[in-house]
């Protein structure tokens, strides 16, 4: 049986607005023939970044403090997967080895929230995890609005 303990979240709602959906200039809800995209103003970029940056780690220390583990204790760590730069910052802040950071970005790229359980379903499948390993998943969403993390204790009794 597998335990999802020690959950942190947070919300940053003065973050929500800097990021948007832009729909040619047609409501979200509003019939039209050309797709919708997510955009953000090249000004709130590095702001979006930094947030990003420093968010899910936050998050991933907080749910190991809670736990009263280091974060080199995490034996696989799954995050949401904007991009690989952000895949490489999240792993060195928080001192894991890649090998132990799982993502599907090769194979997917960003799935925004839908990587964290895909990336953890593709390694079931592979029986990548054992019994007794701290599995923490984790991500931020929107442009930073929200952020959480927690750990599985997989296989626990």
């Amino acid at each position: 049986m597998n335990t999802v303990s020690h959950i942190k979240l947070e919300n940053f709602p003065d973050s929500a607005e800097d990021m948007y959906v832009n729909c040619g200039g047609a409501k979200y809800w509003e019939a039209r023939t050309t797709s919708g995209s997510i955009d953000f103003t090249e000004e709130k970029s590095s702001t979006i970044m930094t947030r990003g940056n420093s968010l899910v780690p936050k998050m991933i220390y907080d749910a190991c403090a809670s736990a009263k583990i280091k974060t080199t204790q995490i034996n696989y760590l799954i995050t949401n997967q904007p991009n690989p730069i952000f895949l490489r910052n999240w792993r060195e802040a928080t001192l894991l080895p890649s090998e132990r950071h799982l993502d599907t970005f090769e194979m997917y790229a960003n799935l925004f929230g839908a990587g964290i359980p895909i990336t953890l379903a593709e390694n079931m499948k592979k029986g990548t995890f054992k019994n007794g390993d701290i599995i923490c998943l984790a991500g931020f969403a929107h442009a930073g609005d929200f952020a959480a993390a927690c750990l599985i204790n997989w296989g626990a009794n």
